[in-house]
């Protein structure tokens, strides 16, 4: 906390949100970005650690699924050096084929999301990262192959990080449970809030007529409330 009371932020690295987030992620939580593949969730991470790394802060970007060669081809599709973005490859064992891998009397959630989880704590305890990034929650859900036990696991992880100084980005792909239904209608409340969010954006009429014209090409019937003062707004007077 600052001496005013007000929450520490942390800046994500990109510019826009920043300004949306009145500077940046409230620092020591944990957070969730969740959308399909392609949307950018991998690429807002990397940015996050890499605005980290230009602070001298402690960062650390672990991978559950693509390789370090994957990633630093992304981050150099971006016209970023992959060296500024501290990666720990750490595929699940269960991912492994080789045969000594492979269990057959326990199924592999029993054992490998322990396991998995055990090592991952381990690892971020050695390091002791300030920023960190897990990519992504998809492969964990997959080795639990339960609600419940993933769950617990997410749980147990969120008691983990309580009272640390760590502030996490936890990546995950949409899972189909309630944010893939057909939206038929959305509310912004309010427009005041939104425009007064971003004060140095210069086009953001232009940003929302774009999204509105996104929303009625879906289909969506979209509710815009706006304050004003008085019965008929503002009034102009002559003197």
């Amino acid at each position: 906390m600052n001496i005013d009371g007000t929450p520490i932020r942390m800046e994500t690295g990109v510019s826009g949100l920043d300004d949306i987030l009145s500077g940046g992620l409230p620092a020591g939580q944990m957070y969730l970005i969740e959308g399909d593949p392609g949307t950018g969730k991998t690429t807002i991470g990397m940015q996050f650690i890499m605005a980290g790394s230009k602070k001298g802060e402690n960062s650390l970007y672990v991978t559950l699924s693509e390789s370090l060669g994957e990633l630093g081809g992304s981050a150099r599709s971006h016209g970023w050096n992959p060296k500024d973005i501290p990666i720990a490859e750490f595929i699940p064992e269960e991912a492994s084929l080789s045969p000594e891998q492979q269990y057959t009397v326990f199924h592999p959630s029993e054992i490998e999301l322990a396991t998995t989880i055990q090592k991952l704590t381990e690892l971020i305890e050695k390091e002791k990262p300030v920023r960190l990034v897990i990519d992504s929650l998809s492969e964990l859900r997959l080795l639990a192959a339960d609600k419940m036990r993933y769950r617990r696991q997410l749980l147990a992880l969120k008691h983990f990080f309580a009272g640390r100084d760590t502030t996490v980005l936890l990546l995950d792909d949409r899972t189909g449970e309630g944010d893939d239904m057909q939206l038929q209608s959305i509310v912004i409340d309010s427009l005041n809030g939104f425009l007064m969010s971003m004060p140095g954006e210069q086009d953001l009429n232009l940003h929302l007529h774009e999204l509105l014209a996104f929303l009625n090409q879906k289909g969506v019937v979209t509710i815009l409330i706006y304050t004003q003062h008085g019965l008929v707004g503002s009034v102009r007077r002559r003197y």
